[in-house]
């Protein structure tokens, strides 16, 4: 509940704190005293953009406080802790400061916010209603939230919002997967194709190096045989060829052995070398035998590497590197070819997660459908006993499958016809403001006890109401402070005799400046009120006695 409103250099007021308590507070006065500035100072503090009018002439800042209590709260709670906002002392604290040029900073519990976190935060905590401020509900949206109150549905719209959030994370996930596998539909067709060209070559393993090794033999075969004959002539065919040598050698010196047992391994050596030349000279003859030109090798050869090396230019990569790089191709290919069975897996799944979406929704829509007939009818028997005999309510819902929400396939929207012969049609385009207050305050009374609204505000609800309508409408909001705290702004005695605590505001003026004040009114300070309120200007000993009676029947 709201405990506490301070206000400083807010317009009208220098100085101004007023305590709240639990129940219905009425506040009233006369016209122009300032009773609106605890309305326009809540919607500050929960929010409302902010200008430099808002700041007493001659001051730097505008000053607003709101102290909250948060028993039995636990959404704000909640929301506290979720944003970082939470206190132990189980209290709620807002405060925000207007600089003369209009600009202006808040904080939550001491620790600086902006604007949409106000707003939020005010969500949970006030709902006002007022003939002049747009509010919930002309919001159709928020026609579903109060079935949804009203019926305890709370965990039923849990369930729906987790099953479409795992609905729409599958649903994102295969569109994504789709899209990505279109675009990839082209580069699939195109690794086809060049995996077509290496498949043509048909690449075998080590191939290359091979190739290049043979065509090196090929293009010097004349030269290489050329030197095996020169070496052939060299050790045998010459007129002093290197084996003839040796033998020679051999014979000079084996006459001499039994002399010394070096020169008997000296032989040994020569013999050794000349053994060594004779293989070599083998070797030579077959070496010369096989390099014999072979040109149509060569032009085979040639044209082999030819088309290694015309690929990997393609492809700016060494001909080496071409069996590596079809490789790589083939897998990319073959991951893009999974692709399709990925995708089939998604839909499958979506298709799974909608089905249970939907089977949730529909259970829900039952329910919401039971609830808002019995809504329906609590809201015709108050709008009754506030003076709308002819209005005609009804909870319109329809289900659309095709059109799924976070919050269910339901469209709910409240529909009114307010004179006779009318058909009924949205809130929105029918009530004027006062029938809107009123029909406001028939949704509330009804879904009160199970509302999560904490708060509620109404400003002049009452307006173009009197008599026994307006002593209703204060025992519905008096009934409704049973629950939730009640914060009135009114002109009807009938009204304000039914609150738990009346605040009066008063404007006192000097030649040089005006100060609005606000006082909590005691029993005889509300005889006085209720009797001006009856009586206007001069108030008499029977505005007096009518004033008394009407908080006796209230009490």
């Amino acid at each position: 509940m709201l405990l506490r409103l301070a206000i400083s250099n807010f317009m009208i007021a220098q100085q101004l704190t007023i305590n709240f308590e639990k129940g219905m507070t009425a506040i009233t006065g006369e016209t122009g005293a300032g009773k609106s500035l605890t309305l326009d100072a809540l919607s500050l503090l929960l929010g409302a953009r902010s200008d430099s009018q808002m700041v007493r002439h001659g001051a730097d800042r505008a000053n607003l406080v709101a102290e909250f209590s948060l028993d039995n709260l636990p959404l704000v709670s909640k929301w506290l802790d979720e944003n970082d906002y939470a206190t132990t002392d189980h209290e709620c604290i807002i405060q925000r400061a207007i600089n003369k040029d209009g600009r202006s900073r808040a904080t939550i519990n001491g620790i600086p916010t902006n604007l949409q976190k106000l707003k939020e935060l005010g969500a949970l905590l006030i709902d006002m209603h007022s003939q002049h401020a747009h509010h919930k509900l002309l919001d159709k949206s928020h026609h579903e939230t109060l079935i949804d109150s009203f019926g305890g549905l709370l965990s039923d719209t849990n369930k729906i919002n987790k099953a479409y959030r795992q609905w729409q994370q599958s649903e994102q996930a295969y569109n994504g997967l789709k899209a990505k596998l279109n675009d990839a539909d082209n580069r699939k067709e195109y690794l086809a194709f060049q995996l077509a060209e290496f498949e043509a070559l048909c690449i075998q393993e080590g191939e290359y190096p091979q190739l290049e090794h043979q065509h090196k033999q090929l293009a010097n075969a004349e030269a290489f045989q050329q030197g095996c004959l020169e070496a052939l002539n060299l050790c045998r065919d010459s007129d002093v060829n290197i084996l003839q040598q040796l033998k020679q050698a051999h014979q000079a010196l084996l006459p001499f052995t039994e002399l010394s047992d070096t020169l008997q391994n000296t032989l040994q050596l020569i013999e050794s070398a000349q053994i060594n030349i004779e293989e070599a000279m083998t070797d030579l003859t077959s070496l010369n035998h096989e390099s014999a030109a072979a040109p149509e090798q060569l032009v085979s050869i040639e044209h082999r590497l030819s088309q290694f090396h015309d690929l990997a230019r393609k492809h700016r990569t060494e001909p080496s590197e071409l069996m590596v790089l079809q490789l790589n191709l083939e897998a990319e290919l073959e991951q893009l070819s999974q692709g399709d069975s990925d995708l089939n897996t998604l839909e499958s799944q979506s298709k799974k997660y909608l089905a249970a979406y939907l089977e949730e929704a529909s259970l829900l829509s039952q329910k919401r459908t039971f609830a808002a007939k019995k809504l329906e009818n609590k809201i015709k028997k108050q709008l009754a006993l506030l003076g709308m005999q002819n209005c005609q309510f009804n909870v319109g819902l329809t289900q659309d499958k095709h059109k799924p929400t976070s919050t269910g396939i339901d469209q709910v929207e409240f529909l009114v016809a307010t004179n006779p012969g009318q058909i009924p049609a949205p809130l929105a385009r029918i009530a004027s403001g006062g029938e809107l207050s009123r029909i406001s305050l028939a949704i509330q009374v009804s879904i009160a006890e199970k509302s999560a609204t904490p708060i509620l505000v109404f400003d002049e609800v009452d307006v173009g109401i009197g008599g026994a309508t307006a002593e209703v409408v204060g025992k519905l909001m008096r009934s409704l402070g049973e629950h939730t705290q009640i914060i009135s702004i009114t002109h009807q005695p009938q009204v304000a005799s039914q609150a738990n605590q009346h605040l009066k505001a008063c404007k006192n003026q000097t030649k040089n400046s005006t100060d609005t004040a606000m006082t909590t009114l005691d029993d005889q300070g509300k005889i006085t009120e209720i009797a001006r309120m009856l009586g206007g200007v001069e108030i008499t000993e029977r505005t007096i006695e009518h004033a008394k009676e009407m908080l006796d029947i209230a009490s």
